[in-house]
Parts: structure tokens; C-alpha cells; sequence
């Protein structure tokens, strides 16, 4: 047997260290990478069904605001496909009674295709509402019949956003908030846009760009776990929609 000495040793470890991490390398890369459309295409070809079932309506109402239907629809359609994945797992009256009783500090859950939060909806009226000049045309959004108390403001904003045509208008309000949140953007493109807004409506409006910037990137879709060979990121999937949906326009 050959003698080798500790120098030796310690470079054939460093190889076999490198050749290692070069295998892993190429292991990984090798796995074949799958779109959202045929990954999940269950779940991707139901929330399409529906975006489409209700392309008409969204345009009748986003028309009244000047917003292009072609360009919500992809902002929202992560969370329909997310509705596909855990629709019926919750039981909600529990939390809606939580809410309306005690506020969103007690109680804050999605509801409906487009799976809003009622703190979401809170943030849209109270953004409106402290910026009327600049959104006069949606001001509605903030006002409710029986404003003089918490609970029945609460109830009717639940009442709200569990019909469709409501969550649309708070999309509508949404995507004006987002035009000026982020008007200093420069966007490489619509389909860039719309994945920031994805992002920004998944994360949250209110958040700092850069919080956005990075959640952008971050892959959690479906699992709510990070997992990069599996999941996606909202941005993405909004994205990739956009394409799909604006390829004949």
C-alpha cells in the first residue's frame, strides 16, 4: 500500500468534496421543470373555467374605472387556483362570528374565488377614505348604511365579499391603489406589472417595495412551504396567466 501524506489526504478530500457537490448539481438541475399549467393542471383548468365564466362581468364593471379586464384577471387568478386547491376545508361561520364581534385582530380569513381578507378590504376603505382627493371616484367603497356602529360595519363588509360583484369593485379599487402605490416603478413589461401587483395583493399593498420585491420571488404555491423544485411564486403564476390570456389581444 502506498503511503500518502496528510497534504495528499487533504486534497483528494477537497475533490471528493467538489466532485460531490458537482454531482448534487447536476442532479438537481437535471429534474425536469414543469409549468404551473402541468403541474397542477387540475386545479390550473378549473380557476381558468371560472375566470372565464366571469371575464363579462369583471369588464362591465372594470370598464366604468378604465381597467382593462385582461390585466385583473391574472392578479387574482392565483388566489382562484388556491380556492381550487383548499376550497370547503374551513368552516367559517366560526370565524365570521369572531370577526364581526371582535375585529380582524381575532378573526382574518379569505373568502370567496378571489380570497380576501376582510383586513384587506379594511385597508382598501381606510386608504381611500384618508386619500379621497386622489380617489374620489371610488369612495363608495369606504361608505356603509349603518356606519354608526363597528359590528354592523363589520357584518355588511363580510356580507361584501362574499358576493362577486363587490369583490371586483375592491379588486378595481385595488389595482388604482397599486397605479399609484407604485407609480415610480419602472417595469420591464405589462406581464412584469402584473406579477408585482400579484405579489403585492397576495403579500400585501401596504408593504414596503422591497418586501414585495422579494416575496416576488419567493416559491410557495401550494404548499405555504418554500420549496423551489414544487411550488410557485403568486408573481409567477399571474404572470404566466397573462400571457396565456393576452396572447390574442
Amino acid at each position: 500500500m502506498v503511503k500518502t501524506s496528510i497534504k495528499e489526504r487533504g486534497v483528494t478530500f477537497k475533490l471528493f468534496i467538489i466532485i460531490g457537490f458537482h454531482a448534487l448539481s447536476l442532479n438537481s438541475f437535471s429534474q425536469p421543470f414543469f409549468s404551473i399549467k402541468e403541474r397542477y393542471k387540475n386545479e390550473y383548468n378549473k380557476a381558468n373555467l371560472f375566470c372565464q365564466s366571469i371575464s363579462g362581468k369583471i369588464d362591465s364593471i372594470a370598464k366604468k374605472f378604465d381597467i382593462k379586464t385582461e390585466t385583473l384577471l391574472p392578479i387574482v387568478f392565483p388566489e382562484c387556483m388556491r380556492y381550487s386547491v383548499y376550497q370547503d376545508k374551513f368552516e367559517t361561520w366560526s370565524l365570521e362570528f369572531l370577526y364581526t364581534s371582535y375585529g380582524k385582530e381575532y378573526s382574518d380569513f379569505s373568502i370567496g374565488k378571489f380570497q380576501m381578507k376582510p383586513s384587506f378590504a379594511e385597508k382598501i376603505e381606510e386608504t381611500i377614505k384618508n386619500d379621497s382627493t386622489s380617489f374620489y371616484k371610488y369612495r363608495f367603497i369606504y361608505k356603509h348604511a349603518n356606519s354608526e356602529s363597528d359590528y354592523l360595519i363589520r357584518m355588511a363588509r363580510i356580507y361584501r365579499l362574499k358576493t362577486l360583484d363587490w369583490q371586483i369593485l375592491y379588486l378595481c379599487c385595488y389595482y388604482k391603489i397599486a397605479e399609484k402605490y407604485f407609480s415610480t416603478l419602472n417595469f420591464t413589461s405589462e406581464r412584469d406589472k402584473v406579477s408585482f401587483y400579484a405579489t403585492a395583493y397576495n403579500l400585501g399593498f401596504w408593504k414596503s417595495i422591497t418586501e414585495i420585491e422579494k416575496w416576488r420571488n419567493i416559491k410557495l404555491f401550494p404548499s405555504g412551504k418554500i420549496d423551489n423544485f414544487n411550488n410557485y411564486s403568486y408573481g409567477d403564476i399571474a404572470g404566466e396567466y397573462y400571457t396565456q390570456i393576452n396572447k390574442n389581444h
